[in-house]
């Protein structure tokens, strides 16, 4: 950990944080630059929160003892990690307080030191944030909507990594038939699980990216069925049998760039494809339609974000919306949810 206190890449982290602090005029601000997000959110036990300022600033801005804010709204980590920052009472004073500014810090060093360990045995991170955070869930939900402490559970309970594509209700179930979560409240149980999950991690991982794909047809289904694209397709049979684009062999042009595809992937198979972006950006005017007009959610609606969709206050509050599913649900959950 002292070893890592001092590296010059974490270093350097920290005090592009610290510069960020101090130029910030307001918490907003402070809550939407990068160079804050990047330690904040991983001391704060949310490292895959990174990428999503618009949500970060309203969930750490929600009052965590109100069951209706977004923090309670979210789960027991997003609960947590606003009671700790305090913002949603102090604002930027809190952010800014000598005492949070070092806990921070001692929270990004310990984060990044376990980052490092994984290169030594796959999961070992993961293992070592669950033996701290585990304690903190109250309900099966907090556990599904923690990316990390659901990496734990379900590979410590042997659940596949499909059980994803099931809703979030089934998911509960399928946890909590294995699992009471009162088990989590006993540390000797919990050491267990940890150990168990680290005996199912490997450190294999396929050299081509293509091998991940085990034809499993919900990346068809979800273009076909939630976002109406029909983007991609299956081919062939038997031993033959692949994934294919529409028109074949070409970039789909039938693609939105939505990312439904990849919210359902089993395996990691798909990630967002920049060509999508790069197309969407090529229109002009009224051609330049918000990919949630595509999707038939807010019709009508241009892009004002040049298609920076990591940046865009409707992307945030449509993924708050849809939460734990991808946006693109939306148009099938009906009177569900509305945007």
């Amino acid at each position: 950990m002292a070893r890592e206190a001092k590296d010059p890449v974490t270093l350097s982290t920290l005090a592009r944080f610290r510069q960020a602090l101090d130029k910030a005029e307001s918490i907003e601000q402070a809550l939407t630059d990068p160079r804050v997000l990047k330690v904040l959110m991983p001391a704060l036990g949310l490292p895959d929160q990174v990428g999503n300022p618009g949500l970060v600033r309203r969930a750490l801005l929600s009052d965590p003892a109100d069951p209706k804010g977004l923090a309670a709204q979210l789960g027991a980590a997003w609960k947590s990690a606003a009671a700790t920052l305090g913002a949603h009472a102090a604002g930027l004073d809190a952010l800014r307080d000598p005492a949070m500014v070092q806990r921070l810090t001692d929270a990004y060093v310990k984060y990044a030191y376990r980052s490092g360990l994984d290169e030594q045995q796959a999961g070992l991170s993961d293992a070592l944030y669950f033996l701290d955070s585990a304690g903190r869930a109250e309900r099966v939900f907090d556990i599904l909507g923690d990316p990390v402490l659901r990496r734990v559970v379900t590979g410590a309970l042997g659940l596949p990594e499909q059980i994803a594509v099931q809703s979030v209700e089934a998911q509960g179930r399928a946890v909590t038939a294995r699992l009471k979560m009162e088990t989590l409240k006993d540390e000797r149980a919990v050491r267990k699980l940890a150990e168990q999950y680290g005996v199912s991690r490997t450190p294999f991982v396929p050299g081509d990216e293509n091998e991940k794909c085990i034809l499993c047809g919900l990346c068809v289904r979800v273009c076909r069925q939630v976002s109406g694209a029909e983007a991609i397709s299956l081919g062939g049979r038997g031993e033959k049998k692949h994934l294919g684009l529409r028109p074949l062999e070409e970039f789909p042009t039938a693609c939105i760039g939505c990312g439904a595809c990849s919210s359902v992937c089993p395996t990691g198979a798909i990630s967002m494809e920049e060509k999508a972006v790069e197309r969407l950006r090529s229109a002009w005017g009224e051609r330049r339609r918000c990919r949630y007009a595509l999707l038939g959610i807010l019709p009508g609606a241009l892009c004002e974000s040049d298609y920076r969709c990591a940046v865009c206050e409707i992307d945030q509050r449509m993924f708050a919306l849809a939460f734990p599913w991808h946006p693109a649900f939306l148009r099938r959950l009906g009177g569900e949810k509305k945007p």
